[in-house]
């Protein structure tokens, strides 16, 4: 039912809008950022994230 959506493609609004618009029609529960950005930007976040889990012992 969930379905996240991430990705520099996500940037486009046409296509973003368009896409949630036909999820949502389908019942579907789309997911986007909201804080990190969907593009590339976002990796280092994703980085930073696991080497903390790693230091932690996680």
């Amino acid at each position: 039912r969930h379905v996240i959506l991430s990705g520099g493609v996500f940037q486009n609004v046409t296509l973003l809008s368009a896409v949630l618009s036909g999820l949502r029609k389908r019942g579907m529960a789309p997911l986007i950022h909201r804080k990190v950005p969907a593009n590339d930007g976002g990796i280092s976040l994703g980085q930073a994230y696991y080497a903390a889990q790693r230091v932690a012992g996680g």
